[in-house]
Order: C-alpha cells, then structure tokens, then sequence
C-alpha cells in the first residue's frame, strides 16, 4: 500500500472512531450461543446491517443444520 493510501486509510478510521466503536459494542452486547442455539439470527442480522451500512451487497443465507451464513459481495 502507497504511504498516501495508508495515511489516508488512518484519517478515515480516527475520523470516524467513534460510529465503528458503537457498532462493534452493539455487536458484542449481542447475547449469542452458537452451541445453545440462542441470538445466532439477531447476531447475523446485526452484522448484515453493519455490512450494509458499509455499502456491501449483503444477504444472510439461512443453514439447515447450522447457524445461518452472512454473505456480502463488494
């Protein structure tokens, strides 16, 4: 990566530290069990929202023997 680009990839992050920081919390304070079953959608759905908030064509693909996949194309 050009030095420029790094620099400028650092701006953006401080510049918008806060909004990431709120994401990730939400995300954490997300209660999921994978073992148990319990939050996995509403964990997925938090992350598809996050991704689609970051302009990623993103779709969540249900499992029928596992936790639903959260698929994004840029």
């Amino acid at each position: 990566m050009k030095e420029q680009s790094l620099k400028q990839a650092f701006e953006y992050i401080q510049k918008n530290k806060e909004p990431f920081l709120r994401d990730f919390r939400t995300l954490l304070r997300q209660p999921s069990v994978s073992a148990q079953g319990k939050g996995i959608v509403d964990c997925a759905r938090i992350v598809k929202k996050n991704m689609d908030a970051a302009g990623i064509k993103t779709q969540i693909l249900p499992e029928k023997n596992g936790n639903p996949i959260v698929y994004g194309e840029v």
